[in-house]
C-alpha cells in the first residue's frame, strides 16, 4: 500500500506540473562595460590624421574633433582653415551637383567659419575662390553676395581688399572695383600696386582722366614700372594727346628697343598726332618684326578710315582679320572702309560676322550706318532699337559696354568712350550728316512704335528724317511716306511727301545700292530669315529702266493709297491708275495696286471695274484665301451664282480632293472622245473643266515649290515671297530672238516682253490705260490667246530663256490637257478656256524667288530639309532678280589666332558724356581686352571654337549663291553636245576656309546624276556635292581650301556631254 500510494503522488505532481506553463529561466545579463575611448596619439599625429581624411565631409569631423580634443593646440586656425577649404570642396561638389542653394550656403557658411584674422594664405588660396567659382558657374549674384560676406570678414586689410577689387575688375563691375580700389588706396595710400588697380578700374568706368592721373600717382610711386608707363601712354591717346604719348612710348623704347607694344603704341601715336609719314616708317618697322599685329593693323586701318583713305583701310583691316579673325574692331573698320567706297552691303556682311565674336552698341550703331547707306532703313531702325533710345531731352541713351547708362547729342559723342577705351582713337570714321540721319530715323521709329504720338509728332518726324537734297531723299520720303500709311495717320504730310518727291527718281538710281533700296521691303522677310541662319541675300543690280518704273509706280500708289484713305476715291482711282501704267508687267507691285483700285472701284459703286481689277490681283499659283473670299463675295453679288468664278480664278485651294476626283472622271471620257476636238470637251464636264484649272498657269505645276520649307532645326518657314516682284525683268525680253512687237512680245506673258518697262501696261489682257494692249498675242495662229500658256511661236528656244522652272504648262497640244504639265514647250499651247484675259500669274514666279534658297550650310547638309524639284528648271533665268545667298557662318579655322586680351582693355563699364547709371552685371566676361559681348560670359563667344563657323572676309565666306532669277547670261561651258552652267567661274577663297557653295546644272535639261566633280589638287582643294541642298534642277557643290597651300587651282564638273571649269584662287 506504502508504494502505490507514493507513485500516485509522483503522478500528481508530474501531471500537475505538465498543466502549467513553463517559464524561461530568466538569464542574467551581462552587465554593460563602459566604451573605452580610444586612445588619442599626440597632437600632431591626430591632426595629421584628421588633415588626411579623404572624403571632405568626413575630413570636417574629424577636424572639428581635433579642435575639442585639443582646444590649446597651435594648430587650431589651420584646422580651422582646412575645415573652411573642405567646406568648399562639398559647396563646388554641390554646385555641380545642381543643388545650388545648398553649395551657396555652404561657401557662405565657410566664409562665416573662416579664422579672423583670414591669412593671405587661406584667402588667396581658398576664399578669394569662392565668389569666382559662383561666377564661373552662372551664380552671379550670389557670388556678389559671397564677395560682400568677404569684405566684412577681412576687415581693413588693403591687399586682401585690392584683390577682391581684381575680382570685380575681372567681372567687368567696375563700380565696386572702383570702390573696392579707392578703399585700399586709403589704407595704403603709398602703394604703387593699389594705385595701379584703381587706375584700371577707373579705365573699366571709362573714367580716362582719372584713370590716368592715377597711373601718374603710381608712376611717381614706383618710376620703373614698365605696365603703368604703357598704360598710362594708352590713356594719353585715349584722352587725344598723342603727344604725351608717344613721348612714353619712346622711353620704354629707349631701355627696351624690342618692346612690342610700345613700338605699336608709337605708331599709333603718331597717326593721331597727324605725323602720318613718321606713322607708316614705325609701322613698317613694327609688321617687320610682327606681321600679325592685329592691333596695329586694326588701329591704323581704323585711323585711314577716319581720314579718308578707304582703300589702304581695306587693306590693313583684312591683314588684321587674317591675323585674328575674331576681332570686332577690326570688322569694323573694314566695314567703314567699304561704305567709304560705296559697298554698304558688302560692310553690312562684314559687322553681321562680326556680331557672332562681339555684341556691343557701337557695332549696332555701324550695322545700322551699313544699312542707311544701302536703302534698308527699316532694318537699319531695328539695329538701333536694339540699343539706342532717344530721350524727353532729345538726347541718345544706351548702355554703354552694355553696362553703363550713358546719353549724349550725338551718337559720335555718346560712342566715343567704346571707342576710346579700345582703340584709343578719338576721332571716329563718321561724319555729321550719317550722325544726324540715325538720329532722326531712329525719333521717328519710336513716334511710330509710340501708342500715344499725335499726328503733328509723327509728321514733323517723317519731315525730319526725309529731308535733305542728297541723292538717297526720295528712297527715305517713300519709307516715311509708307510707314505714315501702315499706321493711317498724318495723310496730309503723305501726299506732301509724294509731291515732293516727283522728279527726284533720276537722283535716287545714283545711290550707291539702288536695286537694295528700291526693293527694301519686298526683300525684308527673306533677309530677315537669311539672317537668322546666318546668311545674307545679297541683291544684284537690275537694269536702272526697270527700278524707275519701280520708283515713279510706288510715288503714284502711296498717293493713290491716301487718298483713299481720306475717302476720296476719285483722285486714288488716278493716282493708281498712273500706278499701273507704269509698273513693272506682271510684278508684285502691279498685283498690289490692282487690288487697290479694286478697293477704290467699289468704294465709288463701280462693282465690275472693282471685280476686274481684283481679278487681275489675285496669284493663281499662291492663292490667298481673304482676297479669294472678297472676289467671291463681288462676283456673286454681280452675277448671282459663282458659275464660271473658277475657270476665271482657278480652283478653291480648300477642296482638293473635289479637283482631284473630277480629274479622275474626265480620264476615261477624254479617252472615250479622243476623236472629239478638245475644244469641245464634254458638255456635262465643261463646267468642272479640271484640264482648264492646270492650264492657266504654268506655274501650277511645281506646285511643291510655293510651298514654303521648315527649316527642321529651328522651326523656320521659309518667307513668302509674294510681296516680292514676280515679274521684275521686263527687260530679259530684249534677249528674246526677234523681239518683233506682235509675234514675241506676248508668248512670253510673264514677262512682259516690251523693251521699255516704264511704259509696259499692267494689263494682262484687259485693256489698260496704255497702249500696247494684248491685241498682240496674235502670235500663232491660236485663236485663244491664253494669258497663261502661249509659247514662243517659232523657237522654241524663246520659252526657254523668258520661261522659268516649268516653261511649258501646256500638256500635250489636244485631247486632254493632262493637269500637270509635260516640260516638252509643244508649240501650240493648249486652249484654255480662260475667258478673263488677265488673273494669269506670271510663269517664272519660282525661279525669281528670293526667298527660294537653300538653307544654310553652315551646320550641315542634314539640316537642310531636302525639296526636291522635279521640274526642268533652264538655267539660264530670265528674271533679272538673283538672290546670292552667302553664309555668314564660317570663317578658317585658324588655330593660333591671337587672342585680343594683352593689349587692350575691353570698354566694359563707363560714365559717358553727360549722364551715367552703371547696369548690374550679368556676364562674366573675362579678361579679353577687346570690346566684346560685355554681357555675355567669354566661352559663349563662337571665336573660341575653331571648327564653328564664321566668316572673315568676302572671300572666306562660305557662300551659296543662286541665280536662278538673274538676268544675266550664266557662265556655260561652249563644249557641242551640251552646256554645263555654274553660277561662278572664278572664286577666291583663304587658305583652310569653310568653302563656298556653287550651283551647277545644264542649260536643257539634262541627267544631273551624270556631273562629276574633281580637283586639280584633291589634298589642297576638296570639291563634294551636297546632296540636300537642291534647286531647279541644279546641283550645289561645295568647294573648300583644305590644306595651307596657296595658289590657283582647277575645279572640273564634267558631263559626258561636256564639262565647265571653275578656277579656285586659295590665298
Amino acid at each position: 500500500m506504502k508504494y502505490p500510494a507514493i507513485i500516485l503522488l509522483l503522478l500528481s505532481l508530474v501531471l500537475t506540473a505538465a498543466a502549467q506553463k513553463p517559464r524561461p529561466t530568466p538569464k542574467k545579463s551581462p552587465k554593460p562595460t563602459p566604451a573605452v575611448a580610444p586612445k588619442l596619439g599626440t597632437e600632431a599625429e591626430e591632426f595629421e590624421k584628421a588633415r588626411t581624411v579623404a572624403d571632405a565631409a568626413e575630413r570636417i569631423g574629424a577636424l572639428q574633433n581635433f579642435i575639442k580634443n585639443f582646444p590649446a593646440s597651435t594648430e587650431l586656425v589651420r584646422a580651422a582653415s582646412l575645415i573652411v577649404s573642405a567646406r568648399a570642396v562639398l559647396a563646388d561638389q554641390k554646385l555641380r551637383g545642381g543643388e545650388t542653394q545648398a553649395g551657396i550656403d555652404l561657401f557662405k557658411l565657410a566664409v562665416a567659419e573662416a579664422p579672423t584674422p583670414v591669412s593671405d594664405d587661406l584667402f588667396t588660396k581658398v576664399i578669394l575662390g569662392f565668389p569666382i567659382n559662383l561666377d564661373s558657374l552662372g551664380q552671379r549674384d550670389a557670388a556678389f553676395d559671397v564677395a560682400k560676406l568677404i569684405e566684412e570678414k577681412i576687415g581693413p586689410n588693403a591687399g586682401q581688399i585690392l584683390d577682391l577689387s581684381k575680382f570685380y575688375i575681372n567681372v567687368k563691375y567696375g563700380t565696386e572695383a572702383i570702390r573696392l580700389a579707392e578703399k585700399a588706396v586709403e589704407l595704403a595710400p603709398e602703394s604703387a600696386n593699389a594705385r595701379q588697380v584703381l587706375a584700371i578700374a577707373y579705365r573699366l568706368n571709362f573714367r580716362f582722366e582719372d584713370s590716368a592721373s592715377a597711373y601718374t600717382k603710381a608712376l611717381e610711386l614706383d618710376g620703373e614700372s614698365i605696365p603703368n608707363r604703357h598704360a598710362l601712354a594708352e590713356m594719353k591717346r585715349a584722352l587725344g594727346k598723342p603727344e604725351e604719348a608717344a613721348a612714353l612710348y619712346r622711353e620704354i623704347l629707349a631701355k627696351n628697343p624690342t618692346d612690342e607694344p610700345a613700338q605699336t603704341g608709337l605708331a599709333l601715336a603718331l597717326f593721331g598726332a597727324g605725323k602720318r609719314g613718321d606713322a607708316e616708317a614705325e609701322m613698317e618697322k613694327a609688321l617687320a618684326a610682327n606681321p600679325d599685329n592685329f592691333i596695329l593693323l586694326t588701329g591704323a586701318a581704323y585711323w585711314y578710315a577716319a581720314h579718308g583713305q578707304s582703300d589702304r583701310a581695306l587693306e590693313l583691316s583684312q591683314q588684321a582679320l587674317t591675323a585674328n579673325p575674331n576681332y570686332a574692331w577690326a570688322y569694323i573698320a573694314e566695314a567703314r572702309a567699304f561704305t567709304a567706297q560705296g559697298k554698304p552691303l558688302e560692310a553690312e556682311k562684314t559687322l553681321l560676322a562680326a556680331r557672332q565674336y562681339a555684341d556691343f552698341p557701337t557695332l549696332d550703331y555701324e550695322l545700322a550706318t551699313a544699312r542707311l547707306a544701302a536703302g534698308l532703313f527699316r532694318e537699319a531702325a531695328e539695329a538701333l532699337k536694339k540699343n539706342f533710345t532717344v530721350n524727353k531731352e532729345g538726347l541718345i541713351e544706351t548702355y554703354i559696354g552694355n553696362r553703363i547708362l550713358a546719353d549724349g547729342n550725338s551718337f559720335t559723342e555718346l560712342l566715343s568712350l567704346e571707342r576710346r577705351a579700345d582703340l584709343l582713337e578719338t576721332t571716329a570714321a563718321d561724319s555729321p550728316e550719317n550722325t544726324s540721319r540715325l538720329k532722326t530715323l531712329l525719333e521717328f521709329q519710336q513716334k511710330l512704335d509710340a501708342a500715344d504720338a499725335t499726328e503733328a509728332e509723327l509728321a514733323q518726324a517723317a519731315d525730319d528724317f526725309a529731308k535733305g537734297d542728297d541723292n538717297m531723299r526720295l528712297h527715305r520720303q517713300l519709307f516715311a511716306a509708307s510707314r505714315l500709311l501702315q499706321k493711317k495717320t498724318a495723310l496730309p504730310k503723305v501726299l506732301s511727301l509724294m509731291q515732293s518727291a516727283i522728279g527726284g527718281v533720276d537722283a535716287a538710281l545714283s545711290v550707291s545700292a539702288p536695286a537694295a533700296a528700291v526693293l527694301a521691303d519686298e526683300i525684308y522677310d527673306s533677309r530677315q530669315y537669311a539672317i537668322r541662319q546666318n546668311l545674307v541675300i545679297v541683291v544684284p543690280d537690275i537694269p536702272r529702266q526697270t527700278l524707275s518704273a519701280v520708283l515713279r509706280g510706288r510715288i503714284e500708289d502711296l498717293a493713290g493709297q491716301a487718298y483713299f484713305e481720306q475717302n476720296n476715291n476719285e483722285l486714288a482711282i488716278v493716282r493708281l491708275k498712273r500706278a499701273l501704267s507704269v509698273l513693272p508687267d506682271k510684278s508684285a507691285w502691279q498685283r498690289a495696286a490692282e487690288w487697290r483700285i479694286g478697293k477704290a472701284y467699289e468704294a465709288d459703286g463701280k462693282d465690275k471695274e472693282a471685280l476686274a481689277a481684283y481679278v487681275k490681283s489675285y496669284d493663281k499659283d499662291n492663292p490667298e484665301l481673304g482676297k479669294r473670299a472678297v472676289i467671291e463675295t463681288l462676283y456673286v453679288k454681280i452675277n448671282g451664282n459663282t458659275d464660271g468664278l473658277e475657270a476665271l480664278i482657278g480652283p478653291n485651294p480648300n477642296a482638293p480632293p473635289t479637283v482631284a476626283a473630277i480629274e479622275t472622271k474626265p480620264t476615261p471620257n477624254a479617252t472615250d472622245n479622243a476623236p472629239p476636238s478638245p475644244e469641245t470637251s464634254p458638255s456635262p464636264e465643261a463646267s468642272p473643266s479640271p484640264e482648264a484649272t492646270p492650264a492657266p498657269t504654268p506655274e501650277n505645276l511645281p506646285t511643291p515649290a510655293p510651298v514654303p520649307e521648315k527649316n527642321p532645326e529651328n522651326g523656320d518657314a521659309k518667307p513668302s515671297t509674294n510681296s516680292l516682284p514676280e515679274n521684275l525683268p521686263t527687260i530679259p525680253a530684249e534677249k528674246t530672238p526677234g523681239p518683233s512687237p506682235s509675234p514675241e512680245v506676248k508668248p512670253t506673258p510673264e514677262t512682259s516682253p516690251t523693251p521699255s518697262p516704264a511704259e509696259t501696261p499692267a494689263a494682262e489682257t484687259t485693256p489698260k490705260i496704255e497702249p500696247t494692249p494684248e491685241a498682240t498675242p496674235a502670235e500663232t495662229p491660236k485663236v485663244e490667246p491664253t494669258p497663261e500658256v502661249t509659247p514662243a511661236p517659232t523657237p522654241v528656244e524663246t520659252p526657254k530663256i523668258e520661261e522659268t522652272p516649268t516653261p511649258e504648262a501646256t500638256p500635250s497640244p489636244e485631247t486632254t490637257p493632262t493637269p500637270e504639265a509635260t516640260p516638252t514647250p509643244t508649240p501650240e499651247a493648249t486652249p484654255t478656256p480662260m475667258p478673263t484675259p488677265e488673273a494669269t500669274p506670271t510663269p517664272e514666279k519660282k525661279p525669281e524667288k528670293i526667298s527660294q534658297f537653300p538653307p544654310s550650310p553652315k551646320v550641315q547638309a542634314s539640316k537642310t530639309e531636302p525639296k526636291p524639284v522635279e521640274t526642268p528648271a533652264p538655267t539660264p533665268s530670265k528674271n533679272i532678280f538673283e538672290p546670292v545667298i552667302i553664309n555668314v557662318g564660317e570663317t578658317p579655322a585658324k588655330t593660333e589666332t591671337p587672342k585680343t586680351t594683352d593689349e587692350k582693355p575691353a570698354p566694359s563699364e563707363t560714365e559717358p558724356p553727360t549722364t551715367t547709371a552703371e547696369k548690374p552685371p550679368e556676364t562674366v566676361p573675362k579678361t579679353d581686352e577687346s570690346v566684346k559681348p560685355e554681357n555675355k560670359p567669354p566661352e559663349e563667344k563662337p571665336a573660341v571654337k575653331p571648327t564653328d563657323e564664321k566668316f572673315l572676309t568676302g572671300e572666306s565666306r562660305p557662300r551659296l549663291i543662286v541665280t536662278d532669277n538673274t538676268g544675266a547670261k550664266p557662265v556655260t561651258d561652249e563644249s557641242a553636245g551640251c552646256r554645263i552652267v555654274v553660277n561662278e567661274e572664278k572664286i577666291s577663297l583663304l587658305n583652310g576656309s569653310a568653302g563656298v557653295g556653287v550651283e551647277v546644272g545644264y542649260e536643257t535639261d539634262g541627267d544631273l546624276s551624270q556631273i562629276t566633280a574633281s580637283s586639280s589638287s584633291p589634298a589642297d582643294v576638296s570639291v563634294m556635292l551636297d546632296p540636300d541642298i537642291h534647286k531647279d534642277k541644279k546641283l550645289f557643290f561645295i568647294i573648300k581650301s583644305i590644306s595651307p597651300k596657296t595658289g590657283e587651282f582647277t575645279v572640273i564638273f564634267e558631263a559626258p556631254c561636256g564639262k565647265k571649269e571653275i578656277r579656285v584662287n586659295v590665298r
